[in-house]
């Protein structure tokens, strides 16, 4: 992989033209493709799990070493993951077997499961991998896609497609929702009580996206506008979503019907009321039209959020019972859903022929998103379900601070513009854009793990 030539007369706003350039017009991959990136998760879980089985001890290099550097050579050699998953796999079995292992099998007596296993139905271990792993691939992505040597299917696509960044995206989201108060089982009842909640948690995304506004006008970094918008950018996404979930806050058990409801509406507003014309293409008058994509995306988020929720609450209900038969159970039926999800999402593209679009978070794109998220996390569950650790944790050092997790996205943002603005990524070789990612995984999964537990972010 070679990469672009940089021009003699490069000036830095030639230079900016050129990163802008870089990332516009992309159409995505294979959805086939995406999903075996995503489930590069549940590979080096069972890694990670296997090697600390086997040191019979837990340090951070180690995890890091283990979970976080095979995910950049995922990323860095897609043509090698079917034989990098291949050997990870297998040197986990040997490395089980090794340590001497167990495994679980379905007809394990509940009381003796209880009293010698861990409290798997407490922690929900698997949860955390899920959300730890899912925000980590998405900090390598961000910073990734800046390389001439980041595969452009996995970049985001312009107006239609599918590719790991775009379910990446999704899958943030989703990963949240697995962990709301509604999932939890906590959203109170009264409207005020959860407004004030929410209150409390748009102030830190919103804080965060107006410093990420104006530290890139101040820096002058190149902003792909038609991504969200003017003003807009992820972390006030996250702000909105949140509102907008917890002004609908249906029963938790329907949850989903109501984000089905609202993204059936909203795609009726796009194809029959003419509103994806009008996202895509009107001009940016307003501080509504200037920020148009983000907006409007708002409510396909929210639909992924409240799926999300239901999800997140049945995970809760299920483990709690401690039945390895559950465990089974809950296995086929996130596989079934997704399955589910999936062929939802083949029959709005290939026959109402609404071709998927993070851009507009439209119905297909939503399906997709739902049922690329609960392949790996039905997985990271079969491992916990399977896999018997002996004298050592179920989750580790890096995905223990789940909660540094929005904390962890903005240093991971911070790190990847103090990246740009010291080099021309775009012309560095490809060896040397591998290495780079290696300290940047290194620094993020170091900030996330000695940061201050106290800090409220």
């Amino acid at each position: 992989m070679e990469a672009l030539t940089r021009p003699t007369d490069l000036t830095p706003e030639l230079y900016k033209a050129m990163q802008e350039e870089w990332v516009s017009g992309l159409t995505g991959g294979s959805l086939g493709e995406v999903l075996l990136v995503m489930c590069a998760g549940p590979v080096v879980t069972l890694f990670q799990r296997a090697v600390s089985s086997y040191r019979q001890q837990e340090t951070f290099l180690v995890d890091y070493l283990t979970l976080i550097a095979p995910l950049v050579l995922v990323m860095s050699f897609p043509q090698y993951i079917v034989p990098l998953y291949i050997s990870l796999i297998s040197l986990s079995l040997l490395l089980l077997k090794l340590s001497g292992t167990g495994w679980r099998s379905a007809d394990v007596d509940e009381k003796a499961t209880q009293e010698s296993e861990p409290k798997l139905a407490n922690d929900l271990h698997f949860l955390t991998n899920f959300r730890t792993l899912m925000m980590m691939m998405t900090c390598i992505a961000i910073l990734a896609v800046d390389f001439s040597s980041f595969p452009r299917r996995f970049a985001k696509s312009e107006h239609y497609g599918i590719s790991v960044m775009d379910l990446g995206v999704a899958g943030f989201v989703f990963s949240m929702a697995l962990v709301s108060p509604s999932a939890r089982g906590i959203a109170s009842p009264s409207f005020f009580r959860r407004m004030k909640g929410v209150m409390k948690t748009m102030f830190p995304s919103l804080i965060l996206g107006a410093a990420r506004f104006f530290a890139v006008k101040a820096s002058d970094y190149q902003q792909h506008v038609s991504e969200y918008g003017v003003h807009w950018n992820f972390f006030v996404t996250l702000a909105f979503v949140a509102l907008l979930s917890a002004i609908v806050n249906p029963n938790v058990q329907f949850s989903a019907v109501y984000g089905l409801t609202i993204l059936l509406n909203y795609q009726f507003a796009l194809t029959m009321l003419g509103y994806e014309d009008y996202i895509l293409n009107a001009p940016r008058l307003s501080f509504l039209s200037m920020n148009k994509e983000g907006i409007a995306s708002c409510f396909g988020f929210t639909a992924i959020f409240l799926i999300g929720s239901q999800v997140g609450f049945y995970l809760n209900l299920f483990v709690k019972k401690r039945k390895p038969s559950s465990w089974y159970q809950l296995v086929i039926g996130l596989l079934v859903t997704a399955l589910g999800f999936y062929i939802a999402g083949v029959v709005t593209e290939y026959h109402f022929e609404i071709p998927p679009s993070r851009k507009l978070a439209n119905a297909t794109y939503v399906f997709y998103a739902v049922s690329t998220s609960l392949v790996p996390l039905a997985l990271l569950l079969l491992i916990d379900v399977y896999v018997l650790p002996k004298n050592t944790v179920l989750t580790n050092s890096i995905s223990r601070r789940r909660h540094m997790q929005l904390i962890t996205f903005l240093s991971a943002n911070l790190l990847t513009g103090a990246i740009n603005l010291s080099m021309y990524t775009l012309f560095a070789p490809f060896h040397i854009s591998v290495d780079i990612l290696f300290l940047y995984t290194f620094v993020v999964s170091a900030w996330a793990v000695t940061f201050p537990k106290y800090v409220p972010l």
